[in-house]
């Protein structure tokens, strides 16, 4: 069977943020390098007030500035 990428793709090494992501997803490893903060330490409450004082004030132009 003949390979369907260029002769150059053999010497192709590894992308480290790859790597990163695939021991990310390992449950047993907290890992800090990809950028993947637990969702349950998010100061929900506060980043809505924010959100919501930043697109209802009409002397913002959060959106187009």
């Amino acid at each position: 069977m003949s390979s369907k990428f260029a002769e150059r793709m053999n010497v192709v090494k590894p992308s480290a943020i790859r790597e990163l992501l695939r021991l990310g997803a390992d449950p047993q490893i907290i890992s800090f390098g990809g950028g993947y903060p637990d969702p349950a330490y998010f100061p929900r409450t506060e980043l809505a007030q924010a959100y919501k004082d930043v697109l209802t004030d009409p002397a913002r132009h959060s959106l187009s500035d």
